[in-house]
């Protein structure tokens, strides 16, 4: 009975493990693709572009990039990401 019991446990532990998948935060920069590295923004930098800018990346974007931009906000390990 106590073999079956570990059998058991070990076969869901591993199970469990196979699922689990591994982030890696990025400490490189990330390459801009070439077709992008001389495109205009489209966007005139002003004040209010600026502002809505900084409304836009708190509301969509802060909670997983982090405040730095580095990958490591609050939501970034609920991710499902390629590691590398």
């Amino acid at each position: 009975m106590k073999t079956k019991l570990l059998a058991s446990g070990l076969i869901v532990l591993f199970i469990s493990a196979a699922g689990f998948t591994v982030i890696k935060k990025q400490t490189d920069p990330w390459p801009v693709p070439d077709k992008y590295l001389k495109m205009a923004n489209p966007v005139k930098a002003d004040a209010e572009s600026l502002a809505t800018g900084k409304e836009l990346w708190a509301k969509h974007c802060q909670s997983c990039h982090g405040k730095s931009g580095k990958g490591d906000g609050t939501k970034a390990a609920q991710l499902k990401t390629e590691t590398t």
